[in-house]
């Protein structure tokens, strides 16, 4: 089993377009948005691709902004980082005309099981399942604690065109750390 240390440590080491592990700010965001979309209009991929590119990243972002939990101190020497409250990872490699975004943070293991099944449910559905899935989602247009309406999966699904993969890092009885993994193209 890999280690979210050497997790860490090969997605600093992979050639990617943009790779980022520490604690996501609304500045950071802000940044990364920036940094990214300069690096897409480099990039002389189709447009749409660069699009479903850049709106996955959106909410790949929000995912990591809204639902990494604080992890203690344990964990921060597991990491060698003084920074690890709420540390998360992305990058995006492109391989030739697509791109693949990969996102990590903590979670809890409680919370583990409910992500789990949801994102089986959605890897599931096809395009017009997730459509209709998506509308009533927004139709219902409640939101959680967090602030978040339950969307971000199903769009990321649609966007992406492809099933999400995903995996969960158990640590220990109350932490687990996820990582998903979409393939744009």
């Amino acid at each position: 089993m890999e280690t979210i240390e050497q997790l860490y440590k090969s997605v600093k080491e992979e050639k990617a377009l943009f790779s980022f592990v520490g604690v996501v700010t609304p500045d950071v965001i802000s940044s990364v948005f920036y940094a990214v979309k300069s690096k897409l209009d480099e990039d002389e991929t189709a447009l749409k691709i660069k699009k479903r590119v850049f709106n996955i990243l959106v909410e790949c972002m929000q995912n990591l902004f809204h639902h990494t939990i604080d992890v203690d101190s344990q964990f921060a020497k597991l990491l060698k980082n003084n920074d690890v409250l709420k540390t998360s990872f992305f990058q995006i490699i492109q391989k030739g005309e697509s791109y693949e975004i990969t996102s990590g943070n903590f979670v809890s293991v409680q919370d583990e099981e409910n992500l789990k099944e949801r994102l089986e449910k959605i890897n599931a559905m096809d395009s017009e399942s997730l459509k209709e899935a998506y509308r009533q989602t927004l139709e219902k247009g409640s939101l959680s604690s967090k602030g978040t309406a339950g969307l971000g999966f199903l769009d990321i699904a649609r966007k992406s065109g492809n099933k999400l993969g995903f995996d969960f890092k158990h640590l220990d009885k109350n932490l687990s750390f996820f990582i998903l993994n979409i393939k744009i193209n």
